[in-house]
């Protein structure tokens, strides 16, 4: 209808998508069956025609910060969006899909003839992408942006990996689990791709919950990986259990249930419990500690692997001081150990 031509359609000028795209202008109209033809004039004066299927929409033509990805068919179904067409540089687009395109057949051609790839599974991969996926968070500590990037594609290679072997075996295909996610992303985020209105990020995690219970959990607390650290398992679902208003009202009482539970911990031991009960209470004040840190912004186990990271440097430089006098660790005593630690200390 013209009513929907003139909503979808409308004429939009000078919109620059950051770091993908450059300042563009769109020169002709078209109908949904004309959609191919819209044609975008870049600052190099040259006029592109892009896939029908990169496509932005606004609700308000003036406000062209306000962009959103989304598919056409959407688009046309819908008569109140405006449609400009993606600004991502050809020549970006084209590098992307070559080198996407490359390393999955690189993947296939080692599954096929490389002797460790064919026999891995999805579970003899389980190590492999646990430590890739520990190495990012190496690198992301370190601060070590190249050796972020090579780190990210080994995540990169697991994922591929484990979606050959699940074309193999039938299961799922490397464009559905792409598909699946991007069409999660989409459900799960109202407020950007629909008209759901937030506040901030306590509202949007909020929801991000609620449509994860519409995914047919039982519990609020099933996305919480098993395989997770016990800290950062703690934290998750303390967090999670947090946005449904099981939480305390301040953090004053969660710090004295921490002093509460160091005191039956200590009464424990002094009274020789056996070694069961006091794991429990020991447990219980970990716990604790857990829910302080998520009071006062803090991940726990970032904060435990920070502070392991500078014992570990601290303790070197005594390993260091004892190999530059050829000396044994065990032959030092523990107050010229003290010593160097407390000079690491004061460089660390």
């Amino acid at each position: 209808s013209t009513h929907r031509r003139e909503a979808a359609y409308g004429k939009v000028n000078k919109l620059n998508v950051g770091g993908l795209g450059r300042v563009a202008s769109l020169t002709s109209r078209s109908s949904p069956g004309e959609r191919d033809e819209a044609k975008v004039r870049g600052s190099a004066g040259r006029t592109v025609y892009p896939a029908p299927s990169r496509l932005l929409y606004t609700k308000n033509e003036q406000n062209f910060g306000d962009y959103r990805i989304f598919s056409p068919d959407i688009v046309t179904q819908n008569p109140y969006f405006s449609v400009i067409t993606i600004l991502m540089e050809q020549d970006k687009i084209s590098e992307l899909l070559n080198e996407f395109t490359q390393f999955v057949d690189i993947v296939r051609i080692l599954r096929e003839k490389c002797p460790w790839d064919k026999e891995q599974t999805h579970e003899s991969l389980r190590r492999c992408l646990l430590e890739e996926s520990y190495e990012v968070l190496e690198a992301i500590d370190s601060g070590n942006k190249n050796e972020l990037k090579k780190e990210l594609g080994d995540v990169f290679l697991q994922v591929v990996f484990h979606s050959i072997i699940g074309e193999e075996t039938g299961d799922f295909t490397l464009t559905e689990v792409m598909r699946q996610e991007r069409e999660k992303l989409i459900e799960r985020h109202p407020h950007v791709f629909g008209d759901t209105k937030v506040t901030g990020t306590d509202e949007v995690l909020v929801n991000w919950e609620k449509r994860k219970q519409k995914d047919g959990r039982a519990s609020i607390l099933d996305g919480v990986p098993s395989e997770l650290p016990a800290l950062f398992k703690a934290y998750r679902i303390q967090e999670k259990a947090a946005k449904v208003g099981f939480d305390w009202k301040d953090k004053e009482p969660v710090f004295d249930k921490i002093r509460e539970e160091i005191e039956e911990l200590k009464q424990n031991v002094e009274s020789g419990a056996n070694p069961k009960e006091i794991e429990e209470e020991l447990g219980d004040v970990l716990f604790s500690l857990v829910n302080y840190a998520r009071f006062i912004n803090v991940n726990p186990e970032d904060a435990l692997r920070q502070t392991v990271n500078k014992f570990s440097k601290r303790f070197r430089k005594i390993e260091e001081h004892a190999k530059s006098e050829n000396r044994e660790l065990e032959d030092m005593s523990l107050e010229e150990m003290d010593a160097i630690w407390n000079k690491a200390k004061e460089n660390t």
